[in-house]
């Protein structure tokens, strides 16, 4: 017997995007650790490419949690852990889902801090050439970083 006028109680579920914002710990944490002039956020990255390569985390949700550092002005944080986990994620084949939002972040990040450092790893991803979206996004921080080359 339906109820007339009334939502079915699962109406919630559907209704709620399946990935939302990125929890607010995450985000805080890396804000908080970031400005401290102590911290390495290179060894950030390093420590998240293990939590992935175990499968404790999801990069996915990593580049949501990035991303939103990213807004709050820790851009040159967020290349220096970016810098550090992308050599980990490029290794995985075949290419982890949210690899070349990874990317993207990366160039966004690298542009906003003016970055001059390289990626080996991710120009020889552009250099395979083709048209897929992995390597439309290699090409970008490689532009990035080849365009403040001394």
């Amino acid at each position: 017997m339906a109820r007339s006028g009334r939502q079915p109680r699962c109406a919630w579920r559907t209704a709620r995007p399946r990935f939302g914002p990125p929890p607010v710990a995450p985000v805080d944490a890396f804000l908080i650790l970031s400005s401290r002039p102590d911290i390495d956020s290179g060894l950030v990255g390093r420590e998240l490419a293990a939590l992935l390569r175990t499968g404790s985390l999801v990069l996915t949700r990593v580049i949501a949690a990035l991303a939103e550092a990213t807004h709050a002005g820790t851009s040159p944080q967020v290349w220096d852990a970016a810098r550090a986990l992308i050599p980990a994620v490029l290794a995985v084949t075949p290419a982890a889902p949210g690899t070349p939002d990874l990317l993207a972040l990366a160039a966004s990040a690298a542009s906003a801090s003016r970055s001059t450092a390289t990626l080996p790893e991710v120009a020889a991803v552009a250099a395979r050439g083709g048209r897929s979206r992995l390597v439309t996004e290699a090409a970008r921080p490689v532009r990035t970083l080849g365009l403040r080359r001394p």
